[in-house]
């Protein structure tokens, strides 16, 4: 997922929404569903680094959703702080405020899972 907002490193966002278009066209041609959604996630993250909330809000909403479908749980963290900075780009801080605190508990619920299972 994409982290960092920084203008200098513009150019690493353009080439990681690249990427992520083209991890999305992939998963479709091999038809990996938990493939796409990542990209899907990436896509929207991107999206809402680069200022374009509203666009970046229905890209992640897609991309959580269909990831959860496939079962994943461990990359939602990383893409919820993305779509609370999105709304709150737009103004709308319950649901930023909301995103932040699902991030959170899906965060130590995920970090639960994977001590349990290790």
């Amino acid at each position: 997922m994409l982290h960092c907002s920084q203008p200098c490193l513009q150019p690493l966002r353009a080439a990681a929404a690249t990427q992520a278009q083209e991890v999305v066209a992939l998963a479709e041609e091999k038809g990996s569903l938990y493939w796409k959604a990542l990209g899907v996630m990436n896509q929207g993250s991107a999206l809402a680094l680069a200022g374009k909330a509203s666009d970046a809000i229905e890209m992640l909403i897609s991309g959580i959703t269909a990831y959860r479908k496939t079962g994943g749980t461990l990359c939602i963290p990383f893409g919820l702080p993305h779509l609370a900075r999105a709304h709150a780009e737009l103004g709308k801080f319950e649901e930023a405020w909301r995103c932040i605190g699902e991030a959170m508990t899906e965060a130590e619920t995920t970090c639960l899972l994977l001590v349990w299972r290790q």
